[in-house]
């Protein structure tokens, strides 16, 4: 914490969601347009999400861009390839960020449809599994095999040089603390600004730094219109 908020979870293209869009068949240009009117408002992602949905589209999880993620994320828990998924969905529609807040989301929109008259947290539960191995060694393109060593926490140094300590040992304090102290960040999208809806490329721009991460436009693929949504989880000061 003495200098940039930590990341738990990084980023990367691997960790981009791909949704497909459904019940809404968009020309080439209809789409091209979508992306150029959206790119200069402050929330352009959440922007083009809204569009679609208003012109009677609907959004569907497809897959994630590492399939090494996606077995990874299956072996915490079978469902939360789509349960993070969805929450990215509502983190980048309503620029909700906080993890504790988007839980509260995702109970109000029950989009795996659980059963929740006994007030069972599926959403919170499946959640904290994900951060907590995130925490311990969980990584978007190794092998995740679940064994976590028995000396395994997090040591946090905050501004004022207080230095807490999170073990495994304590593993419902520990957890808590991941819940209350992370959120979505937004990484850079690798947009072209002067072409939004296409990437930029080194060739356009010889200068700059360009990270690929190359989602949150929408875009054709085959006979099918999709989106990418990226995850990216850091530590809040």
């Amino acid at each position: 914490m003495l200098g940039q908020k930590s990341t738990l979870f990084n980023p990367g293209p691997g960790t981009n969601f791909v949704f497909k869009v459904d019940n809404l068949k968009l020309s080439s240009d209809e789409t091209s347009n979508i992306n150029a009117k959206t790119y200069q408002n402050r929330n352009k992602i959440g922007s083009r999400i809204t569009k679609i949905e208003e012109l009677g589209g609907s959004f569907t999880f497809h897959d994630i861009q590492s399939n090494m993620l996606e077995l990874n994320l299956k072996l915490i828990d079978g469902d939360l390839p789509k349960i993070l998924a969805y929450m990215l969905k509502i983190r980048y529609q309503k620029s909700i960020t906080h993890l504790s807040k988007l839980i509260i989301e995702l109970e109000k929109d029950n989009p795996l449809n659980y059963d929740l008259s006994h007030n069972h947290p599926f959403y919170r539960y499946k959640i904290i599994k994900f951060l907590y191995d995130a925490a311990l060694g969980m990584t978007p393109e190794a092998i995740w095999d679940g064994e976590i060593a028995a000396n395994g926490g997090i040591i946090v140094v905050k501004n004022n040089g207080d230095i807490l300590a999170y073990h495994t040992y304590h593993k419902s304090k520990f957890e808590d603390y991941l819940l209350k102290n992370t959120f979505l960040e937004q990484p850079t999208t690798s947009e072209d600004e002067n072409h939004p809806g296409t990437e930029k490329t080194k060739e356009n721009y010889p200068n700059k730094s360009i990270k690929n991460f190359k989602f949150g436009w929408l875009y054709e693929d085959g006979n099918n219109l999709k989106l990418k949504l990226n995850l990216q989880v850091r530590f809040t000061k």
